[in-house]
């Protein structure tokens, strides 16, 4: 299962030491052209895993579309992302991500403006 949460109010390191104090892991460092630049992850040996990283795409440049200087578009308002990776069994995780890391919105609850409205699963 995996779920993507969107951060409006802070940077990076600022999620980044919310997530490691709130859930008591360590974020690695990483680095991706792919990925928006700096990023951290996590894998733990339950086989949960987080990533934080932009929402921003580096290869944008003056002159293209303006959306497409972010990574999803869509939600624009939120400069960074948690996405979590957990096997079904977890499935408490999201709820806990909502209720533990103030400002965290899962983006799965917004609605999608090309998607048509979610029937049981989740628009992202």
């Amino acid at each position: 299962m995996t779920r993507w949460f969107g951060f409006s109010h802070c940077d990076l390191e600022t999620a980044r030491h919310a997530v490691e104090t709130t859930f008591g892991i360590q974020l690695e460092h990483r680095e991706s052209l792919y990925w928006g630049g700096d990023y951290y992850q996590s894998t733990g040996p339950d086989g949960l895993s987080m990533s934080l990283r932009y929402n921003r795409d580096l290869l944008w440049k003056d002159g293209d579309d303006p959306e497409e200087r972010f990574a999803k578009p869509a939600f624009a308002a939120y400069p960074v992302f948690l996405k979590v990776c957990l096997p079904d069994e977890q499935g408490t995780w999201p709820t806990v991500i909502d209720t533990a890391l103030p400002g965290a919105v899962e983006l799965s609850q917004i609605a999608h403006p090309s998607a048509p409205p979610a029937r049981g699963g989740h628009v992202v």
